[in-house]
């Protein structure tokens, strides 16, 4: 299993404790700072998810983060 993947299944194992589902897009966020080389934002990580697809707003990232 490569260590992206165990991250990912301590993530889902926690959300699960915690009785919260590791949702499609906590996951994504959760894919996307663990791919970065560094620090980033709120607005980074919604200019990674949206891809100028569709609109997303602040909260939901700061939602699928807290």
């Amino acid at each position: 299993m490569s260590e992206a993947r165990r991250f990912l299944a301590r993530a889902e194992a926690l959300c699960a404790e915690r009785g919260v589902r590791l949702t499609a897009q906590r996951r994504r966020v959760l894919e996307i700072l663990w791919a970065a080389e560094r620090p980033i934002g709120a607005y980074e990580i919604l200019e990674a998810m949206g891809g100028g697809r569709r609109a997303l707003a602040p909260p939901t990232v700061y939602r699928a983060l807290d």
